[in-house]
């Protein structure tokens, strides 16, 4: 857990990262195969003053000439072929000037200045699916110049920048601070080579020189870098030029209406679906296994892998058998255990086959591990042969059923997580083609029965019943939000990270600050039918932080240069939000449909401090990069559709270098448990029975509900005065929320809840006095103590003895100082028992026991 802030909430939206946020797209989530064919005042501190950075020279009236370029307007074609990218980023499109300054410096941190921004249209042709942009050139730019000649001079220099697509996603379409970084690596007119810490290596640039006098490289040098010094150098004419850095010197043109096309990059598709179908699974094998960031994470063998699927794929090509490819890149795609992997296309109806039939009921996996049905068709053979809601399957067609659902393998495979393969193995067990017997054995607390069950046709009902989307509303907002009636809380739904972002955005936004202007208790966050998109997960996080920038992570990807998996860019970094700031708990309900950049959403604000993660299950557990990772292979028939196939190509790390996410998912802090009854309240009452829990848990004190790690540590040895009036250590009824009147009546318990953000030093004592000697040595007689610490007994000899005359008689305490608990809900019990009736000079007390419940509930670790 950490105390931090969001980053100033936009890196990842900046051209540059645009390939580094979609690269962790859930929205590639694997689908299941298709059907055939279907401002406080404060005191004024003066600081030194630091030496301000030498500022990048802008034209003055003594540096501009009138420029001598017919190039007023430039407009071209945008290459797009992967729409995954496209879907999501871009709905509110532009092309611009991107200042290259970022890229001269090599500083992928670097701002585009907001005077400079030059935009211009984007013009979609929704029949040809094609995309064209147009952007008009102003008489005088603004943007830094720049001197890159080599010749030792100080020259005025000139304005760089190439073309790039961008979209808005926040307030207006210019950039504002660290809204960008570096430079785009996608939708550009310069060539990008991400394999070497995306340099410049061809394309066109467009550049604007204030007088003749201006140089330029006219080539790469021998470093083959540009913007180095060994690069050669020419002189420009005043005013707009088109550099062409494919020809060898580069060129220079001054014509009039450029047609320069921006280039999709490395989020391009991989297309080999022009090859054979052994040429292509060649080509895709050799790429895939070099690029998949997890294969020792996940122990695979691509070798094997080839030497197993190869054959099919060439068996299939020579027999001319569409389905038998269609199946032998299915089963390869399902041999990589990555839920990010998958296969879209025909499937010659092998999916609605498999699904036809079901057996009258589905089943659920209990916390316990009991599997038990939920009966949802009355007419069926299996309530007549007497199985109903609760019923436990013991085995299925002779097998344990846990063996029976671990031989299961789902349509939507593969998976990372094995809680998501689960519950996937739980619905496609009863399923199964029309017809199919299946002997089922069972038992209502009994003796166990076995029956054999015909699949039939139920419309689907168990399939979809028991679908991590069921309800979902595809037509709803990308974000809903309420204030819920009873507890006051906030709730906000994220139906999709994959929808407008610019809508998304501004919805969430518009919620924060409802809610904060509410002054709601608490806020729950509702991630469990989100399936990904934009990982901006610590810009959502930002309304809830206000310390200190945190770097959270790094992305890596392979380089093709080095061989090795490399990172370049700034890390995901947390920030304030400068504008609103909520700081109640948070509860995110989350399930195993949370997936890719969903989870990023999930595992960032887990981050903080007052969060809690609610579900059954753990998110998905997919976390790579698939961006690039786009292939379209070979139709299975003449004239058909090729298919598609993603892969990741890049990770996440944590700043320790740790992967996250990825294989065990964002796992619940409080896991609700899954019971007959929850079971029944779910599927049958039709209660969230999740997000009640969350409304209940909020309300308790973070940390509540976890068994703590181990015990607090105590010390017995330093002494009461000291540790109360000397250090300053509190008593632990002085933290606590509750207060009483009278606190020694036998048959009472007094109970005092502690709720820490942190653990910190207390002191807990218990103890006796009286008015008079004779008195304190006649109660102490009939006085027995015992203590019990998290269920464990604590003997009294490991308690400190205070004795002295507190001026109104003679006290006896007993105590000690605790420290060091470790997260989660700690119980301390302090039993007293009168064994007979006593009286301490002021009032009778009746025999019997009162006991004081000290409930310490330890947010965090520290």
């Amino acid at each position: 857990m950490i105390e931090r802030t969001p980053q100033a909430a936009w890196r990842w939206l900046s051209p540059l990262m645009i390939v580094l946020a979609a690269l962790m797209l859930a929205a590639c989530a694997t689908p299941e195969p298709e059907e055939t064919p279907e401002p406080e005042e404060t005191e004024e501190v003066v600081e030194e003053e630091e030496e301000e950075p030498e500022p990048t020279p802008v034209p003055t009236e003594e540096t501009m000439a009138e420029p001598m370029s017919a190039v007023t307007q430039i407009r071209g074609e945008i290459e797009v072929t992967n729409a995954l990218i496209l879907e999501v980023y871009f709905n509110q499109r532009f092309v611009y000037l991107q200042d290259l300054t970022g890229f001269i410096q090599r500083d992928f941190e670097y701002e585009q200045p907001l005077e400079a921004q030059i935009l211009g249209p984007v013009i979609v042709d929704d029949e040809a699916g094609t995309f064209n942009y147009v952007i008009n050139l102003p008489a005088e730019p603004v943007s830094p110049l720049n001197d890159v000649d080599n010749d030792g001079e100080e020259d005025a220099g000139v304005a760089i920048w190439q073309l790039v697509m961008d979209a808005n996603l926040i307030d207006d379409p210019f950039f504002g601070e660290d809204e960008t970084g570096g430079w785009a690596s996608s939708y550009t007119s310069a060539v990008i080579d991400s394999e070497n810490r995306n340099e410049l290596a061809g394309g066109k640039l467009i550049v604007w020189a204030p007088d003749a006098g201006q140089g330029f490289p006219s080539g790469f040098g021998d470093d083959g870098l540009l913007f180095t010094e060994d690069d050669p150098s020419m002189e420009l004419p005043a005013g707009y030029s088109v550099i062409d850095l494919d020809a060898d010197p580069f060129e220079v043109s001054q014509d009039g209406g450029p047609e320069i096309t921006l280039l999709e990059g490395d989020i391009q598709v991989n297309d080999l679906s022009d090859l054979s179908w052994t040429e292509a699974f060649d080509a895709l094998h050799e790429q895939a296994s070099r690029e998949y960031p997890f294969t020792d994470l996940k122990g695979l063998d691509w070798d094997a892998l080839y030497d197993e699927f190869a054959p099919r794929i060439a068996a299939a090509e020579a027999a001319e058998d569409g389905l038998a490819y269609y199946l032998a890149l299915r089963d390869f795609s399902y041999s990589i255990p990555d839920g990010h992997v998958g296969l879209g296309g025909d499937d010659f109806g092998t999916f609605a086959q498999s699904i036809g039939g079901g057996y009258g009921f589905f089943i659920i996996q209990l916390t316990d591990g009991r599997v038990i049905t939920v009966v949802i068709d009355e007419e069926s053979e299996a309530a007549q042969a007497g199985i109903v809601t609760g019923t436990e399957i013991t085995a299925w067609n002779g097998e344990p059923i846990e063996d029976a659902l671990a031989a299961i393998v789902p349509a939507s495979s593969p998976f990372s997580n094995p809680e998501a393969e689960r519950v996937q193995e739980l619905r496609y067990l009863v399923r199964a083609p029309l017809g199919t017997e299946a002997e089922v054995t069972f038992s209502n607390g009994g003796a166990e029965q076995t029956v054999t069950l015909t699949a039939f046709d139920d419309g689907r009902e168990s399939f979809s019943r028991t679908s991590v989307f069921f309800g979902f509303d595809a037509t709803a907002l990308p974000i809903e939000y309420e204030i819920l009636e009873g507890s006051g809380y906030g709730y906000i739904k994220i139906n999709s990270l994959s929808d407008d972002l610019f809508l998304t955005i501004r919805l969430w936004e518009i919620a924060i600050e409802q809610f904060v202007a509410a002054g709601v208790p608490g806020i729950i966050i509702d991630l469990r039918q989100n399936t990904g998109g934009a990982p901006i997960g610590t810009f959502l996080a930002s309304y809830f932080y206000n310390g200190d920038p945190v770097d959270l992570s790094r992305s890596f990807y392979y380089s093709d240069e080095t061989g090795e998996f490399e990172t370049v860019f700034p890390p995901d970094r947390l920030e304030a939000n400068e504008d609103v700031f909520y700081d109640g708990p948070l509860g995110v309900l989350i399930s195993t449909a949370c997936s890719s950049a969903c989870e990023d959403v999930a595992w960032t604000l887990e981050q903080l401090p007052q969060t809690r993660i609610y579900g059954y299950h753990s998110t998905n557990g997919i976390f790579g990069e698939v961006g690039r990772g786009q292939y379209r292979l070979p139709p299975a028939i003449e004239d058909g559709q090729p298919y598609s196939f993603q892969i990741p190509t890049g990770l996440a790390l944590t700043m320790d270098g740790e992967v996250f996410i990825e294989g065990p998912g964002v796992v619940p802090t409080q896991r609700v448990p899954i019971t007959e009854e929850t079971v029944l309240a779910e599927f049958v009452n039709g209660e969230d029975v999740v997000l009640d829990f969350a409304i209940a848990g909020l309300a308790e004190p973070l940390g509540a509900g976890i068994d703590p790690a181990g015990q607090p540590t105590y010390d017995s040895s330093i002494g009461l005065i000291a540790a109360v009036v000397e250090q300053e250590i509190p008593f632990i009824e002085d933290l606590a929320l509750e207060e009483y009147e009278t606190l020694s009546q036998a048959g009472e318990t007094y109970r005092f809840t502690v709720a820490l953000n942190s653990s910190r030093e207390m002191v807990l004592a218990q103890g006796w006095c009286a008015s008079t000697q004779e008195l304190f040595d006649d109660n102490w007689s009939k006085i027995e103590l015992n203590v019990i610490v998290n269920g464990e007994p604590l003997s009294l000899d490991e308690f400190a003895i205070f004795e002295d005359d507190l001026g109104s008689g003679p006290c006896r305490f007993y105590y000690t100082t605790y420290t060091d608990w470790p997260v989660g809900d700690h119980l301390i019990q302090f039993e007293i028992t009168f064994t007979q009736p006593l009286n301490d000079g002021s009032d009778d007390y009746a025999a019997g026991t009162h006991v004081y419940e000290y409930r310490v509930v330890v947010a965090n670790d520290g």
